[in-house]
């Protein structure tokens, strides 16, 4: 079973038809890297994962105000004495905590997307800023697949990784200490794995280049789609994010865009606003299957 959905092989397949790769060698280091996690819901928005680096921003925040986000448990020059939180949601917490006392660096001190390349990497990937970078990133699955496939172009491992070498690979991308981790070993059996899901899916290959999903048509806007009603956080602490999300029938796993209102946490408004949102989900449900 394949661990991306159809999207992300489109996406990967697209990047790898660029840059003369083997799919199934792209796909290997791009899942052994994001362990097949290619985003995650923030705040009602899809987002690419991030791990921040507290003695990476230590070194770049501007000095002036070093101290206040030593003494905020943001910055230290003590590798791992800032903790990452479980959650991806308090990571980006975290990082905009960071971001108010210095936003390029705190975007530069964070490893970002499938890849989990480090913000820092901007110049030397060919970004107008760091800005420019994350903003990639955030392009969705593909954006990050390239920032991924600039990092293995800058660092010269494009060769490598088109011939199979994967302790030079792993070597260059991860450091000397590598086989710690296994990282070789890991990227040669998933890139096995992903030569067999090639050839036993041609549809999705021809000549290793699949082109973008079409467009919707006008006609397809309205038909076979599936409602569903979704409860998150909202932006503030006391408000709670309802989201209505219609997905295509038999589309990938990645989300949708939602229809979403931000209203207080307060028991008759909330309960009102979900109310409406079931509402509106009925009333799609009943135009699709009974007025259509």
């Amino acid at each position: 079973m394949s661990m991306f959905d159809t999207h992300t092989i489109q996406a990967i397949s697209r990047q790898a038809a660029a840059a003369k790769l083997p799919f199934a060698h792209l796909a290997a280091i791009v899942e052994v890297e994001s362990n097949g996690v290619t985003g995650t819901m923030v705040r009602g928005e899809f987002r690419p994962v991030i791990r921040f680096e507290g003695h990476v921003f230590d070194k770049r925040i501007a000095e002036h105000v070093r101290d206040g986000a030593r003494n905020r448990g943001l910055a230290s020059p003590e590798r791992g004495k800032v903790k990452n939180p479980k959650t991806q949601a308090s990571r980006y917490e975290l990082l905009d905590h960071a971001a108010a006392f210095d936003r390029q660096a705190a975007y530069e001190a964070t490893s970002w997307g499938v890849g989990q390349v480090m913000g820092y990497h901007w110049k030397a990937l060919k970004f107008a800023s760091v800005l420019a970078f994350v903003h990639e990133c955030e392009r969705g699955v593909e954006g990050q697949v390239n920032v991924m496939l600039r990092f293995i172009i800058e660092n010269k491992l494009v060769d490598a990784l088109r011939a199979g070498r994967w302790a030079v690979v792993a070597r260059g991308y991860n450091g000397a200490a590598y086989a710690e981790n296994r990282y070789d070993t890991k990227m040669a059996a998933a890139a096995k794995r992903w030569s067999t899901y090639e050839l036993n899916n041609p549809d999705l290959f021809r000549e290793g280049n699949t082109p973008p999903p079409k467009p919707e048509s006008a006609a397809d806007a309205g038909a076979t789609k599936d409602t569903s009603v979704v409860l998150v956080d909202g932006p503030k602490k006391d408000e709670t994010t309802v989201v209505v999300v219609q997905t295509p029938q038999n589309a990938p796993a990645s989300p949708a865009l939602p229809q979403k209102a931000t209203v207080k946490k307060t028991g008759v408004i909330t309960l009102a606003a979900i109310v409406t949102a079931i509402v509106t989900a009925i009333v799609t449900f009943l135009t699709k299957y009974i007025g259509g």
